[in-house]
């Protein structure tokens, strides 16, 4: 067998072997530890950064009623102008905002109004207050007008809260281009 053929090889067609064996093993465990953590970095700059964004232009350029005044149609085509001007630009693709419930009170992509996903965890966390971010490649259900445009998108959920932060009033979930970190 292989050990047989091995055996056979003297000691430095055998040290060089193995020593190319460690190198390649290390090279694959290396570079999956680097992606990982290089991933995770960015998902907690988007938690912190995009996350501190989303809440300060909601803040500064929106009423405090948007999430009511999403609900109703007279009003969603000039809100979604001012969501789509504020927070809509470089590496930002879509704007998703959620009621408390998880529904889709607005977006960009107008089809998914009204939607829910029931199965969208991440979007739970935000419902309990956490900013959540994640880069993956559109799979959920949620991804419906996502797939096959993308091959990965970054996510953050952030949830925002009314002036005196005691009432969650929705969720703001912003899709970004990955992409863009990484060349940086």
């Amino acid at each position: 067998g292989f050990f047989k053929t091995i055996e056979k090889f003297g000691l430095v067609r055998r040290f060089s072997l193995f020593s190319f064996g460690c190198i390649f093993v290390f090279t694959i465990v290396f570079e999956f530890a680097f992606s990982s953590y290089l991933r995770y970095q960015l998902e907690e700059n988007d938690r912190k950064y995009v996350g501190d964004f989303v809440v300060k232009q909601i803040r500064e350029d929106l009423p405090s009623a948007i999430f009511t005044d999403l609900k109703s149609e007279t009003k969603r085509e000039d809100i979604g102008k001012i969501i789509q001007d504020a927070l809509i630009f470089g590496e930002i693709f879509r704007v998703k905002v959620y009621d408390t419930e998880g529904t889709i009170i607005w977006s960009d992509e107008s089809r998914l109004i009204g939607m829910d996903f029931p199965d969208n965890h991440l979007l739970k966390k935000a419902l309990e207050g956490k900013v959540v971010s994640k880069i993956e490649k559109p799979k959920r259900t949620e991804h419906i007008y996502e797939r096959g445009k993308y091959t990965e998108v970054a996510e953050v959920y952030v949830p925002i809260y009314s002036i005196d932060n005691k009432n969650l009033l929705g969720v703001v979930e912003i899709y970004k281009y990955p992409l863009v970190y990484l060349r940086n």
